[in-house]
This record gives C-alpha cells, structure tokens and sequence, in this order.
C-alpha cells in the first residue's frame, strides 16, 4: 500500500474491504476514516450505520467479504483516479439491538465493488464507492 502504482491501488482496495466488516463488528471507524475521502458518499455512509449501529448499544456479525477477482487501471486522460473493480462474495450478517434481540438480516450475495482511489499526502484514500449486488443488478 505504500506505493502509488496499480499493485498499491490494489492492496489499499484488499484493505478497504477488510475494514468494510471490520467497522461494523467493532465500531471502530479511526482506520475506515483514515482511508476514505470526506466526499466519497458511500463511506460516509457506513460511518453513519456504523455510529448509529453502535451509538445505540448495538452490534453486527458481519458480513464479511471474500474477493473473488479484483482488476485495476491508472489514472488516464479521462479519469483522474485509479479505478479498481472488484467482485466479491458477502457472507450473511445480523445487527442486533443492545438486548442482542436482531434488528436485521443481510443475506449474503455476489457483489460487485467499483472504487476510485486516489494517492493524498503519500497515502491511498476512497474518493468514492459503488456496489452491486449481483442478483438484483443494482
């Protein structure tokens, strides 16, 4: 992850979806924030789950996601971020209220993942996400 070149913008992408799961089992948003850009509208999105989630004594098992392939492009005369495609595998999850009562089930699905990154003050950020579930072709 330390370098600006496709294989950093690759594993800043691994590392991004890590956190994704990690943020909602734990709470813990410092490293999701350190990675993601204040204008990209998904992530800001997940830290409002997140601290709602949370805020209210509640918690998340998953989900977790497994990368089944992950594709990336430079930056080029048309687009001024490195673009990384990724389809992957979300496992099932469940938020629970702080009685531990679920409030809700995910099912898990094949999705795909299109995210821009872009190289700031020597580090990777998410300038912005999309995702898909694959079935639904959202």
């Amino acid at each position: 992850m330390e370098k600006m070149d496709i294989d950093g913008a690759k594993a800043a992408s691994r590392y991004f979806v890590a956190l994704y799961p990690y943020v909602y089992v734990t709470g813990d948003l410092d490293a999701w924030r350190n990675v993601t850009h204040p204008e990209c509208q998904f992530c800001a999105s997940v830290i409002e789950n997140v601290e709602t989630l949370h805020g209210s004594g509640g918690y998340a098992d998953g989900p977790a996601l497994e990368i089944l392939e992950l594709e990336a492009a430079p930056p080029d005369d048309e687009y001024e971020h490195f673009s990384v495609w990724i389809d992957a595998e979300e496992s099932d999850a469940a938020w629970y209220d702080a009685d531990g009562v679920v409030t809700e089930r995910i099912e898990g699905a094949l999705v795909e993942l299109d995210l821009a990154l872009a190289w700031v003050d020597g580090k990777w950020v998410v300038r912005g996400a999309v995702g898909r579930d694959v079935a639904e072709g959202r």
